[in-house]
């Protein structure tokens, strides 16, 4: 099943081949609203997970931080500048009125990915399916994630998201499994349970891992991943999640 997945890797606007999964995972589950969100969304076209879907019909919610939401490209993509934290983000998720079922939620923001995640499924949004970007360097089984809140002077190199595992045992609580990571080692695709089909098969981290393509640049000229530098957790910027597992 993974090497059919792999072959479904495609891009349209996406860095990694993202849109052919997407496309593919929507073709297995079927879609309800069909409505994305973007958080991280650049300028809503390049490198971007949900313009091959608007292209088709869909509606989008873009969110993107930096200067680039300035930009006129970035205007004329929808995208709203917004910083997202898991403070705000059930906020704005209420003010760009996005149903409570999306469809699909896009999630790089490069930082606290797995806090702004956690917040918005213990608020009981549920997207049929998500894509987020982990953290590579970390491997397949160590769940680590960066601290928050964040110290925005040491966002570089392997201070960056949470790993992979981190990301798979806060969204196996909440009823997703984990159905690929593509070649690159930059993107996991998730699933929830419900409307997964055999094609679908629940995948452990170990099983889906990639590891990241450091060096390789893309179409755009932009890196995979990010620059391999050092060991957040030896500097204390990363930090286990807390699984619950051992009790003294």
């Amino acid at each position: 099943m993974i090497r059919l997945m792999e072959q479904c890797e495609r891009s349209i606007y996406s860095q990694q081949g993202e849109d052919g999964i997407i496309a593919r995972i929507f073709e297995l589950i079927g879609t309800d609203t069909k409505f994305a969100v973007d958080i991280g969304a650049y300028d809503g076209r390049i490198t971007s997970n949900v313009l091959a879907l608007e292209d088709t019909g869909w509606q989008a919610c873009k969110l993107e931080g930096s200067e680039i939401a300035d930009t006129d490209e970035a205007k004329r993509n929808g995208v709203k500048k917004h910083w997202v934290t898991p403070e705000n983000v059930v906020e704005l998720m209420q003010t760009y009125k996005v149903p409570q079922n999306f469809d699909f939620l896009s999630l790089d923001i490069d930082s606290i990915d797995y806090h702004v995640l956690k917040q918005l499924l213990d608020s009981n949004y549920q997207p049929r399916a998500i894509v987020t970007e982990y953290n590579g360097s970390y491997g397949p089984v160590l769940p680590v994630v960066v601290k928050y809140p964040i110290d925005p002077g040491k966002l570089w190199g392997d201070y960056y998201g949470a790993s992979l595992a981190a990301f798979y045992y806060l969204l196996k609580k909440h009823g997703y499994r984990l159905v690929y990571c593509e070649n690159n080692g930059v993107n996991a695709f998730w699933v929830r349970d419900d409307l997964a089909t055999d094609e679908l098969p629940a995948l452990t981290p170990s099983q889906a891992y990639k590891p990241p393509q450091y060096g390789m640049k893309d179409k755009y000229g932009n890196y995979y991943g990010h620059e391999h530098r050092s060991n957040g957790i030896n500097s204390g910027w990363m930090e286990w999640v807390d699984l619950g597992l051992y009790k003294y």
